[in-house]
């Protein structure tokens, strides 16, 4: 009993220290390659690197043009100003959230 009480707290622990550590997390860096993607599919990778959140209307992702971005260790600021350049979009940051409007 007590062989399996430091087991599950084992397990515990390693999952709480690879959860702290997951993608680059609010601070981190990020990486992305995109030739011609649809800002959707750049906002899910960038949500999966890290813990930010977007919010955006279906109105702003239809007015969005295709992104090509190619971005190695840059800050979250980095990517979205690379993915709003010669866009008709602008966003603001609050916290995790990252809200996207027209212009």
């Amino acid at each position: 009993m007590q062989g399996r009480l430091i087991i599950c707290l084992s397990l515990f622990a390693t999952l709480l220290i690879a959860t702290s550590f997951r993608g680059a997390g609010t601070g981190g860096s990020i990486s992305l390659h995109f030739s011609k993607a649809p800002l959707e599919t750049v906002l899910q990778a960038i949500e999966q690197e890290t813990d930010y959140r977007f919010i955006y209307t279906d109105e702003a992702a239809a007015a969005a043009r295709p992104i090509s971005i190619e971005l190695k260790d840059a800050d979250i600021k980095q990517v979205l100003d690379a993915c709003v350049k010669g866009q008709p979009l602008t966003y603001s940051m609050d916290e995790n959230f990252i809200v996207l409007r027209l212009l």
